[in-house]
């Protein structure tokens, strides 16, 4: 019965950290690159699409996206 709650917990603990690994940390880290890339483009006073779009691009490649 006791092994029963250990492979329970182990199951628990495994789906819980697939969930924040593949859901909720890809979405936290386009919020800092968008933020980040809105931060740069206003000290450089060129706000483009085209600017935006690289420079994302370029943290989210940073970042293993």
């Amino acid at each position: 019965m006791r092994i029963k709650w250990i492979y329970i917990s182990i199951g628990i603990v495994l789906i819980l950290g697939g969930f924040y690994w593949f859901q909720l940390r890809p979405v936290e880290m386009k919020k800092e690159c968008h933020k980040d890339t809105v931060e740069f483009l206003k000290k450089q006073h060129s706000v483009t699409k085209r600017s935006y779009d690289e420079i994302y691009e370029l943290c989210l490649n940073s970042k293993g996206f």
